[in-house]
């Protein structure tokens, strides 16, 4: 099962989205991270989702360079 979001308290996991959210069938209730976004889109879908809602969230609060993913690989130049 794929995590696409988890949101951590500050000494436990307060919620996450996942494929219980993104494999979800249709008219079920969504209560997850996500707000509904990514419910039954599939991973593909909610995958990209999920990084415009990063975006959003680390777009409207400043965090302390220590709390900031680096990551493992860089995107390929565009060209």
């Amino acid at each position: 099962m794929t995590t696409l979001i988890t949101v951590r308290g500050s000494d436990r996991p307060a919620g996450r989205c996942d494929a219980k959210c993104y494999n979800a069938g249709e008219g079920t209730d969504c209560t997850c991270v996500c707000g509904g976004v990514n419910h039954s889109a599939g991973l593909e879908k909610a995958t990209a989702a999920t990084r415009v809602l990063a975006d959003r969230w680390t777009g409207q609060a400043e965090f302390p360079l220590s709390v900031m993913h680096n990551p493992l690989f860089g995107l390929p130049e565009a060209g």
